[in-house]
């Protein structure tokens, strides 16, 4: 562990049976850890800290009870399923009482765009702040699978949402006024982007059905994505056309159905599908596929 992290003091409470799995997966500007560990204790003392790159910022829930961690002489005592921040850049103590299986995320402070003295305060009003439920449901869904969101346009877009999640819910904790709306309106437009792909294939996503499920008027939608140049029904429209392109483009020993296609990606006529296709990329749906076709048997 000491050559897969951070420098750091190692103490295992129960040497004869340390144990200790690490996996990461990176996301755009942030890195998910899955962490399975014997009881052990970890510091990082200020001389550790000073050749470090800028700051990072670790959030992180795990199944042990009663495990403590110390940053600022703050003591926060974690309990099962809860959260608590850690600066990675400065010194801290880590005192893991029994085994645990825990998730982290690492995200360097320069990609939230939020003062150093702001983290303190953020550490001890986590849990009082009014997005930690949607912080938590957000992260659940992450951890549920993902190895099928690595290295994936849409897990670079789930990535770049957890950072404006996590910046909203730092801003709220730490109840500044100057942060929290800016912060709040970035994470609504990625939510909304994360929305549409999640659901591209859903014949009925549209605005009304967004607006509807993220609790918001269509007007306020509107508004929301004027202001961050989206042009939600072409959004919709380009990512269903890139993605059934994706589908029709496989060479897999058949010809794939190009009305079974523009169903599957939420057209309902495959005749609106061809006319948009071929207005997107010059061709029709079919001659893309011969196209496909011929560059696979050529290679």
């Amino acid at each position: 562990m000491l050559d897969a992290s951070l420098s750091s003091h190692l103490v295992h409470r129960e040497p004869a049976d340390a144990h200790l799995r690490v996996d990461q997966w990176d996301f755009g500007p942030m890195s998910l850890l899955s962490i399975r560990t014997s009881p052990m204790c970890m510091a990082r003392t200020s001389k550790q800290t000073r050749a470090d790159e800028p700051s990072v910022l670790s959030l992180t829930m795990h199944s042990g009870a009663g495990s403590l961690h110390v940053q600022d002489d703050n003591p926060l005592t974690a309990q099962p399923g809860s959260f608590f921040l850690v600066d990675l850049s400065r010194p801290y103590i880590s005192d893991i009482r029994t085994d645990i299986t825990g998730w982290s995320i690492k995200v360097a402070l320069d990609q939230l765009g939020l003062p150093a003295e702001l983290v303190p305060r953020a550490r001890t009003g986590l849990h009082d702040s009014p997005l930690l439920d949607v912080f938590q449901r957000h992260f659940r869904g992450i951890i549920t699978n993902p190895n099928g969101l690595n290295d994936d346009v849409a897990g670079r877009l789930l990535g770049s949402a957890t950072v404006a999640l996590i910046r909203a819910l730092m801003a709220s904790a730490a109840h500044d006024q100057a942060y929290a709306p800016g912060a709040l309106a970035d994470v609504l437009v990625l939510r909304i982007r994360d929305y549409v792909t999640r659901n591209l294939r859903d014949p009925g996503l549209g605005p009304a059905s967004i607006a509807a499920a993220h609790h918001i008027s269509l007007r306020h939608l509107y508004q929301v994505c004027a202001q961050a140049n989206i042009r939600l029904e072409q959004l919709i429209i380009r990512e269903r056309l890139e993605g059934a392109r994706t589908e029709l483009g496989q060479c897999d020993g058949h010809t794939r159905s190009v009305a079974a296609t523009a169903l599957r990606w939420g057209f309902t006529s495959a005749s609106h599908f061809a006319h948009r296709f071929r207005a997107a990329y010059g061709l029709s749906p079919r001659e893309w596929q011969h196209l496909a076709a011929d560059g696979s048997d050529d290679r």
